[in-house]
């Protein structure tokens, strides 16, 4: 008999972590064996478990009608996939303590995966769990939290400007989303102020000394609206929310519920413009993924009670793998041009990298350089060099996803879960590439 095995990830409904698994059978041109499954490694510090089990499996035999598109199509799959490289390949050229540094402070089973993106290949450090190495790290799938916000909300956002103009990010939530708030502080947020978690409204202060940038998403209220399963329940929470002492686009405090607003309000925006079957993360598969070569882009959604889909949170939610990362990267750097074709909003897209004067607004996270900021979902470190100073963009998850848009076009990476937000070192090593 033959074996085959697949790697898998098991999800929750309500959180992004995902539980690592691998499984296993024999099998003939008649009979299979019995199924055996390991889960023995996540991005989850608070959910670290081992699980493993058989299962029986039946083989049953027809005939696949399609079976030659199905075979044309993955062809086309394995053709797009990027070049992954071991990362004992650094160790060859590259600063030895730079490279020993890049994870300071994790253990190898905390991260489940990392690398250097240099030149279109990846350089990606192996997978361990538990009990050794995952033989599958390419097509393993990674929960990285608020990543989401960079790689769905915002390249939702870029797609709509190159479609529709730039002008969205002008548009008013109020004017796409019902709002049912005590309080008018709603009225006249923008589209790219919620990207910018700056809408004005909130129940904390974020400001030092009393406060801190992510301090709305440590109550009780935030663990209400994770728990709400359906689109208005979410909302009926998002309504709760008080409105601050400042106006919208003045100061930033983090809250995935912004996002979620900005995503039903883009959605409303599409089925306004292309009638109600549209859907923004179906619009941002086909028009951006798709043209890229991610061709499965699974992500969360609300769970509404008529059984209807959901709408996609885009706070959190999605489950990139390390070729995703790389192509969606990829497209960022590159002006959001792919094989000539203009994808996402060029003027749009350099903002979001600090490649433009608007610098985001300050969140007092400051290094030897200067402030650290947030603007359309990047936070940003300030570095300096001999060109002078600027802002290192990067997307930050839950638990330490961490992946950091160099200014050398080089993309440094690692989704992990031992809630280790130091990104430094990672910027180090990745501005050490020439």
């Amino acid at each position: 008999m033959s074996r085959a095995a697949f790697p898998f990830v098991l999800v929750t409904d309500g959180s992004n972590e995902v539980h690592n698994g691998l499984a296993t059978f024999l099998y003939d041109d008649s009979e299979v064996s019995e199924m055996y499954f390991q889960i023995t490694q996540e991005t989850a510090a608070w959910n670290r478990n081992d699980y493993w089990g058989q299962l029986e499996l039946n083989y049953e035999p027809y005939l696949l009608e399609n079976a030659a598109e199905l075979r044309l199509d993955f062809q086309k799959e394995l053709e797009s996939q990027v070049d992954i490289k071991d990362w004992s390949k650094l160790e060859e050229r590259y600063d030895e303590k730079l490279l020993a540094a890049f994870n300071s402070g994790l253990e190898p089973t905390d991260i489940s995966a990392a690398g250097l993106i240099i030149d279109g290949t990846v350089y990606l450090q192996s997978l361990q769990t538990r009990y050794g190495e995952a033989p599958f790290p390419r097509y393993t799938r990674h929960g990285v939290f608020s990543v989401t916000k960079s790689m769905g909300a915002l390249v939702a956002m870029l797609r709509l400007a190159q479609t529709y103009g730039d002008e969205i990010f002008d548009l008013r939530l109020a004017d796409y989303v019902d709002i049912k708030s005590d309080h008018d502080g709603w009225s006249n947020v923008t589209f790219g102020q919620a990207l910018s978690m700056a809408t004005g409204v909130g129940d904390y202060d974020c400001r030092p000394p009393a406060g801190y940038f992510t301090i709305g998403e440590d109550q009780q209220k935030f663990s209400d609206w994770l728990d709400a399963p359906s689109k208005e329940e979410k909302l009926e929470v998002i309504f709760s929310y008080e409105n601050y002492d400042w106006g919208p686009g003045e100061v930033a405090c983090y809250n995935s519920i912004n996002t979620f607003m900005l995503s039903a309000a883009m959605d409303t925006f599409l089925k306004e413009q292309e009638g109600p079957d549209a859907d923004i993360w179906q619009m941002v598969q086909e028009e951006v993924f798709e043209p890229i070569g991610i061709y499965h882009s699974p992500v969360m959604r609300t769970v509404e009670p008529d059984g209807s889909l959901g709408l996609p949170i885009l706070g959190y939610g999605l489950y990139p793998t390390v070729d995703d990362t790389a192509k969606i990267t990829a497209l960022l750097l590159n002006d959001g041009v792919y094989g000539g074709e203009q994808l996402l909003s060029p003027s749009m897209l350099a903002k979001a990298l600090y490649r433009t004067h608007e610098q985001g607004l300050v969140i007092n996270e400051p290094n030897p350089y200067g402030e650290s900021r947030y603007l359309y979902t990047f936070w940003s470190k300030a570095r300096c060099g001999d060109d002078g100073c600027f802002q290192v963009p990067y997307m930050v998850g839950y638990g330490g996803n961490l992946v950091a848009l160099l200014p050398n076009d080089v993309v440094a990476f690692r989704y992990a879960d031992a809630h280790n937000y130091d990104v430094e070192p990672m910027i180090d090593l990745g501005l050490s590439i020439p």
